[in-house]
């Protein structure tokens, strides 16, 4: 396995690809996943429900998934440090992580891409190689996407346009 480029992840983290650190992605996956916790009993948007259905029907992403996320809990790499990759134990949370997402305004700051975050340990195993190269999980993430950016075009997704810690400023000029 080749060493990270620190000075790539410098850049990834200044572009806004990566968190401005591990603590603060940290601090941001145990807010999520507690909100989704307090509220794991509400339905599944459907196409979350999809993924979920998804990973429990086909025997192949059921094993990749397992697999993704006990590897990512194994290969945490400290120089790295993308994401808190033990805050997320079981895949059967990332649905549930997920449907949070899309039903929130994202803030500005010091977060990158968050399905990306939610994922960016777990994706980047090799249990990860065979599930993401099924054809029908990236048509689902697709639909995941496209459910967000009808979200985002919204009126529901401004309520972060703001002066407040977390605001985009820049974005109501």
């Amino acid at each position: 396995m080749s060493s990270p480029n620190k000075t790539l992840t410098e850049e990834f983290r200044r572009s806004g690809w990566l968190p401005a650190n591990g603590d603060a992605l940290s601090r941001w996956i145990r807010d999520k996943l507690e909100l989704a916790r307090k509220d794991s009993d509400a339905p599944l948007l459907p196409c979350t429900e999809d993924l979920q259905n998804m990973i429990v029907d086909d025997s192949d992403m059921y094993m990749g998934f397992n697999r993704m996320f006990e590897n990512a809990s194994l290969e945490i790499r400290p120089s790295i440090r993308l994401w808190c990759v033990f805050e997320v134990k079981p895949y059967e949370e990332m649905p549930i992580l997920m449907n949070q997402i899309l039903r929130e305004a994202p803030t500005y700051g010091d977060m990158g891409p968050l399905f990306y975050m939610v994922l960016a340990e777990a994706m980047n195993t090799n249990g990860s190689f065979t599930a993401f190269m099924a054809a029908e999980l990236n048509a689902q993430f697709k639909r995941i996407f496209d459910d967000w950016a009808m979200f985002l075009f919204s009126p529901n997704s401004t309520s972060t346009l703001t002066n407040k810690p977390g605001g985009d400023t820049a974005a109501m000029s």
